[in-house]
């Protein structure tokens, strides 16, 4: 990539726009950038010195047969209360996602940035490895119970067997990685792609139903007609985007019959509460966590109105209200998601009426 700069193709055209130039050579471009990555890195680390408390996001994927890892830091300045944002690291990841080697990758650059003791919740998606990463190494008390109840076994079995001594090689255990030799945060899975998971797998739990099963796939299935007209027709295409101003056509032998119609419309007022909370959640500005429970809370409110009326999409309701309180029940009673809400100015206490919950 960098060696552009020495291609003669790359040098004629800049010479050409600025013919009295001097071009940097491969070497000092690359030194250039290393010297700014670093002193980037130095002042993010200083401006987190002086905050006590951070949260950080992570992900990891796949591109062209390579894996990476994505890092960010964020909090609130102690003057200004304005949220600040970092990018912490988007660095290479060898190996299968395993959950040690994500949680070894993760706790690495915490340590890189000075912020392991700082960060009160790590956010991830709902990825099995990442789950498991934080349950076999997370701060909760939980996690390590099973190697309290060992360790009170081996101390009951010593006691029995004082008599026998084993000498053993020290360096060997000491070197020895037994897995507890860092701890990952607290974990925080993802709102959005929870109610992703919701908008999907457990919609698709609405089919149980036989009355909604056969007007699902019967509408369902006329969609798919149309997207694939759509894709393959430009005339279609254009016809309905004159029409009706979308990219979404209507091919000539497709008609819809009036319950298919009322299921589509039931449908669409179904799922928009949950693409509203989606997009409120993840928006990149101006939300907190306190925004979280008041958003979940005003999403089974309006799934719970919408129902009344409804006529074919009763069971498509149930199921998204039994995969929000599978969920997100938990995190209604987590303590600190319910004073993030609390302490928000503009929710305060208005987005519940339990008493219970108030006093968690």
């Amino acid at each position: 990539l960098f060696s552009i700069v020495e291609q003669k193709a790359f040098r004629d055209f800049v010479l050409d726009l600025v013919p009295n130039s001097k071009i940097m050579t491969r070497i000092t471009l690359m030194s250039m950038i290393d010297d700014a990555a670093k002193q980037m890195k130095i002042k993010i680390i200083e401006a987190m010195k002086t905050v006590d408390h951070i949260a950080t996001t992570t992900d990891c994927w796949s591109a062209r047969r390579r894996s990476f890892i994505g890092v960010t830091a964020h909090w609130v300045d102690p003057e200004s209360l304005k949220r600040c944002s970092v990018a912490l690291a988007c660095k290479r990841l060898r190996g299968s996602h395993t959950f040690d080697l994500l949680a070894n990758a993760l706790n690495n650059i915490h340590t890189e940035f000075e912020i392991r003791g700082k960060i009160v919740r790590t956010t991830t998606d709902n990825g099995s490895n990442f789950i498991k990463a934080f349950k076999a190494f997370g701060e909760d008390a939980n996690n390590n119970a099973g190697a309290l109840v060992q360790e009170e076994e081996e101390e009951e079995e010593a006691d029995k067997d004082e008599e026998e001594v084993e000498f053993v090689d020290v360096s060997s255990l000491l070197d020895e990685d037994d897995g507890f030799e860092f701890q990952l945060p607290k974990h925080q899975r993802c709102a959005c792609h929870i109610l992703n998971l919701i908008a999907t797998a457990d919609a698709s739990k609405a089919v149980s139903n036989d009355a909604y099963k056969k007007l699902y796939y019967s509408t369902l299935g006329k969609c798919n007609a149309l997207w694939n007209k759509c894709s393959r027709s430009s005339s279609a295409a254009e016809t309905v985007e004159d029409a009706c101003s979308l990219q979404l056509v209507r091919p000539n032998a497709t008609r819809f019959n009036p319950a298919e119609l009322a299921f589509l419309s039931e449908f669409a007022a179904v799922m928009t509460p949950l693409a509203q909370a989606t997009n409120i959640l993840q928006a990149e500005t101006n939300v907190h966590m306190g925004w979280l429970l008041p958003t979940i809370k005003l999403l089974k409110i309006k799934l719970n109105k919408v129902k009344l009326p409804l006529k074919y999409c009763k069971p498509l309701v149930d199921a998204l209200q039994v995969g929000i309180e599978d969920r997100f029940g938990p995190m209604m009673k987590d303590p600190e998601l319910v004073a993030a809400a609390i302490l928000l100015p503009k929710f305060r206490t208005n987005w519940t009426q339990e008493d219970e919950t108030i006093k968690i």
